[in-house]
């Protein structure tokens, strides 16, 4: 009778335990492999490894490995047998760039054959497994290790290819140049996925290329450079390990470091460029698609106003998204009909010269999307009265000639149009540059209401702002603000100040309070207390007028420093000049 009390070892447990055996004695059978799996391995990511040995049993090369069992594997129309690989491990070796070489092993447990897989980078890239939980693999016959001889061939010649990659490098220098990868890897492939592709669109993987004892001629004199330090793109279809030795590829380069008297510091040079990485990830600008609407109709607001000066529309009248979209368009197709030679006028033919010695001294992105509308204002009028279309579409490539500013633009309007939103809503209505001489008192009513209503709805639109691009609570900033707004005046010219206090929270939070400072001192210091701050830099926020959109880049950006232990910088948000944030 069954004692139901005892535990029971499984059907699985068994099966594990054949599949080692069977792939122990059929590696180790000619005495040039040796294994090290072990059952119920509990060794993270993989199943264990094997080493190549030599006529001496000294190990030359080790392999990592996973190991599946199956009861049979089924021969498909074609003759192959299909196969279902989990990922975890492929994602493993994808992101941890190695000298190790990895296998992975499926064991048939009914016919006690072995096949095996050659986790290349060029297998990696044709699985396209990102994002899957299982991929199919098609075994061949020829697939199975059915001579162990040839299989020891193959993993030497293998074994050969890898060390090349690591020949000048030693234990210690391969270690950390792995961890570098690593680290960047991880990151970009994991919390950060989305800064990456937005930075790195066709990004498969980061690369390194680090050399040490380099000579660089500088004015023809000879400089020894201790280390040499670059990251480049592998992008998919490219094959190769991830590792390389420093070469002279400025093309291909990112974040060059050279070292002159010391060794390069790979570990704080991945920790460095990937704070580089995130810093340029707001400067190339937030993807629409993670942006509340209320924040795309703030990027479009200025355009809005700035074509009422050349449209007929009363400024009374609401606007369709429509047709903002027009006049973008026609602006755009109108600078290309300058451009392809059909302007007759002086001033068209003007504009177009004034344009061509910029282009000749070989500059991009430097005009904005009204420029050959001002120089050509009744001109310009002439054109949209011939273009009577309503779905005009554009015509030309002039994206290359166009300010980064009006390209932006133009996308938040076709994000606006994806998301189906019909009419064009104003978010600022005021000018800063009226204000600036008013007595400080009204100057500071206005202030104080345009940052009310600003600080009062940016908790929720940086909330929203963050669960669209993280999938982790890991860079949420949870502090409590208490802030009050003050004026000074210098020569005649008012400036705002905002005097803030901090606090520990559990949710992100502004509240006014009049009479906050920050210049506190024992024992009036009131609790739960973390730092102080008086900041003349939201003055720049509102005199910019992308209020949300600011603020919601500058609380991401704190929020991932404090995450990955980064000391937190200015933002470079404006084309020529970095921002400080305010709290």
């Amino acid at each position: 009778m069954s004692n139901s009390t005892i535990a029971k070892h499984s059907k699985a447990a068994f099966d594990e335990s054949k599949s080692i055996r069977i792939l122990s004695g059929l590696l180790e059978s000619t005495g040039e492999i040796k294994t090290f799996f072990g059952e119920n391995d509990k060794t993270p990511n993989y199943d264990g490894s094997f080493e190549l040995v030599n006529d001496e049993q000294e190990p030359v090369k080790q392999f990592i490995v996973q190991i599946k069992k199956v009861d049979r594997l089924v021969l498909n129309s074609k003759g192959k047998y299909d196969y279902r690989l989990k990922t975890n491990f492929l994602q493993y070796v994808k992101d941890k760039v190695t000298e190790n070489p990895a296998i992975y092993f499926v064991v048939d447990l009914a016919t006690e054959k072995v096949y095996w897989i050659y986790l290349s980078d060029e297998t990696l890239i044709r699985l396209n497994f990102e994002g899957k939980k299982t991929v199919t693999y098609h075994f061949r016959e020829e697939d199975s290790i059915s001579n162990v001889e040839a299989f020891v061939l193959t993993m030497q010649k293998i074994a050969r290819e890898r060390n090349n990659f690591f020949v000048y490098k030693t234990p210690q220098q391969i270690a950390e140049i792995q961890d570098a990868v690593d680290y960047l890897n991880q990151h970009l492939n994991g919390d950060l996925k989305n800064i990456k592709e937005r930075i790195f669109p066709d990004l498969w993987r980061v690369g390194i290329k680090y050399s040490v004892d380099h000579t660089v001629l500088f004015n023809d004199v000879p400089v020894p450079i201790t280390g040499c330090v670059a990251l480049y793109p592998q992008m998919r279809g490219r094959l190769d390990t991830g590792v390389r030795e420093y070469d002279w590829n400025l093309s291909e380069n990112m974040f060059t470091h050279f070292s002159l008297g010391s060794e390069t510091d790979i570990k704080k040079y991945s920790e460095e460029t990937l704070h580089k990485i995130v810093q340029n990830f707001f400067k190339l600008g937030i993807s629409y698609k993670f942006l509340p609407a209320v924040v795309l109709m703030e990027q479009i607001d200025p355009f809005v106003k700035e074509s009422q000066r050349f449209f007929d529309t009363p400024t009374s009248q609401k606007l369709s998204i429509k047709e903002v979209r027009r006049r973008f368009i026609l602006l755009h197709n109108y600078m290309c009909f300058l451009f392809t030679g059909h302007g007759v006028s002086e001033n068209e033919r003007a504009c177009v010269e004034r344009a061509q010695s910029i282009i000749d001294h070989r500059k991009m992105n430097f005009y904005s999307i009204f420029e050959c509308a001002r120089s050509c204002r009744e001109e310009f009028k002439k054109y949209c009265s011939s273009e009577s279309e309503e779905n005009i579409s554009l015509r030309g490539k002039m994206f290359g000639f166009l300010q980064q500013e009006s390209i932006r633009c133009f996308l938040a309007i076709m994000e606006l149009q994806c998301r189906k939103i019909e009419e064009f809503t104003p978010v600022w209505n005021y000018n800063w540059y009226d204000w600036v001489y008013l007595d400080k008192k009204s100057y500071l009513e206005n202030c104080k209401k345009i940052c009310d209503r600003w600080l009062s709805n940016l908790p929720d639109l940086y909330i929203e702002t963050y669960n669209n691009i993280f999938e982790t609570t890991k860079f949420l900033v949870r502090d409590r603000f208490v802030y009050n707004l003050e004026c000074t005046n210098f020569e005649n010219t008012n400036f705002l100040t905002i005097e803030s206090q901090h606090y520990q929270g559990e949710k992100f939070s502004l509240q006014m309070d009049f009479s906050c400072t920050s210049e506190l001192s024992y024992p009036n210091i009131p609790e739960g207390l973390l730092s102080t701050c008086s900041s003349a830099s939201i003055q720049r926020f509102i005199q910019n007028r992308r209020l949300y959109y600011d603020s919601i880049c500058c609380l991401l950006y704190r929020g991932i420093c404090k995450g990955l232990g980064f000391k937190e910088g200015d933002l470079p948000l404006y084309e020529h000049e970095n921002v400080k944030f305010f709290l």
